[in-house]
């Protein structure tokens, strides 16, 4: 009886033991981090433990200063010029002449204080309807013409432009003697060129 009972203790012994452990061939190996590295001129899988190569340390070298001791300064650019065209004067003149009205005149003495350093002026001389188109571009023309010239008498130098406009461009309709007078005139267009200095 006490053999039986002996051997059946070491029976439950021994599947107890083989119960516990797993065969050899059925545990899993030991885990490896894998990576990918530039081995023999080819990426590679490769195992970071031994066979991955060792990164590179990498050094950030500042950008060198650029010595300015001894070199002459920058030149100033000048911007690209600038224009704005102000309110044109409306300067009047009698019929079928070319010259200002009373109105006109004072128009006239007063422009001088207007007149700017880099001002350029457009002089655009117009007529009524009544006369033929010869006549009114001539007519234009002259009025045009008394303008540049009173200016220049006075010692503006600046850049002008003359042009004649006869039975074209109207103010108003030629149908009354107020709309008429209204188109007899030259008008003044000034241009003020500014240049900004980039530094």
């Amino acid at each position: 009886m006490t053999r039986a009972i002996r051997a059946t203790a070491a029976v439950g012994l021994l599947l107890a033991g083989c119960a516990g452990t797993r065969p050899i061939e059925t545990q899993d190996p030991p885990s490896r981090r894998l990576s990918v590295g530039w081995i023999r001129q080819d990426w590679r899988t490769c195992s970071e433990d031994d066979s991955c190569p060792r990164p590179t340390p990498k050094t950030i070298v500042p950008a060198a200063p650029i010595p300015t001791a001894g070199l002459p300064p920058t030149p100033e650019k000048p911007r690209p010029t600038t224009t704005t065209e102000r309110k044109p004067v409306i300067v009047p003149f009698v019929f079928a002449q070319a010259t200002p009205t009373q109105a006109g005149a004072a128009l006239l003495d007063g422009l001088l204080s207007q007149i700017r350093e880099h001002d350029a002026s457009r002089i655009a001389g117009h007529t009524d309807d009544i006369g033929s188109l010869a006549v009114n571009e001539r007519l234009a023309h002259r009025r045009a013409e008394f303008v540049a010239k009173w200016l220049k008498r006075r010692g503006v130098r600046n850049p002008t432009d003359v042009e004649a406009r006869g039975k074209c461009c109207y103010v108003a309709a030629n149908d009354s003697e107020e709309g008429r007078a209204a188109n007899r005139r030259v008008e003044i267009h000034f241009t003020t060129n500014q240049k900004e200095i980039v530094r």
